[in-house]
């Protein structure tokens, strides 16, 4: 993306009908077609934006558009393909999934709970997973291990959920309720990132 593509990104504000076209794709979950589409109306929402503001609409954004409305077709694009040969990894919605839990599952041991009656609350909460399970992903995410995709948003929501954490640890009468609502958030997110039986496959 040059600069130019990136100084359109930041300027202005988005007209009425754009800001409301990205709302609704950002806030869609779906089947993995609905997904797809609303990933394209959101893609499609972008590439207007350029348009509007008379910059030529990136390559890159057009390809993936293209990419995307010919998976519906059937097809698959040479970039959109897996690369390498390696064991198949779980999807990232799932990584990340599993890094929301994480985030429960210290959360309730900051209350004081043992650590495998909190871990069998929260993936009873969250129908997904084992305590056990849930224990082996707190320490691969602690030890940043092989097994965990290196590059991913799940880092980036563990990093910023742990740091809410650490604020709540600072409070003192809002302390409860401040843990209550990451807890909440957190089972929420898993929740909702997992509530597409495709996705995860039903595996736990």
């Amino acid at each position: 993306m040059t600069g130019n593509d990136k100084a359109v990104l930041k300027g202005g504000i988005l007209d009425k009908e754009n800001e409301e076209a990205l709302a609704a794709a950002l806030a869609f979950y779906g089947s993995p077609e609905e997904v797809r589409q609303s990933m394209t109306a959101l893609l499609c929402a972008l590439a207007e934006h350029f348009r509007s503001r008379g910059a030529a609409i990136p390559w890159q954004l057009r390809l993936l558009i293209g990419g995307l409305e010919d998976l519906d077709r059937g097809t698959v694009s040479d970039f959109l393909r897996p690369s390498g040969s390696g064991t198949r990894q779980e999807p990232g919605a799932i990584w990340e999934a599993k890094a929301a839990l994480v985030v429960a599952l210290e959360t309730r041991m900051r209350w004081g709970e043992p650590k495998e009656v909190a871990a069998r609350a929260v993936v009873r909460a969250a129908g997904y997973g084992t305590a056990q399970k849930l224990i082996g992903w707190k320490k691969q995410f602690s030890r940043k291990t092989s097994q965990v995709p290196r590059d991913g948003q799940h880092w980036g929501l563990l990093e910023e959920w742990r740091a809410e954490l650490k604020r709540c640890d600072s409070l003192v009468e809002e302390r409860p309720a401040a843990l209550q609502s990451l807890l909440d958030g957190a089972i929420r997110h898993a929740r909702q990132l997992l509530s597409d039986k495709k996705l995860s496959g039903g595996r736990a």
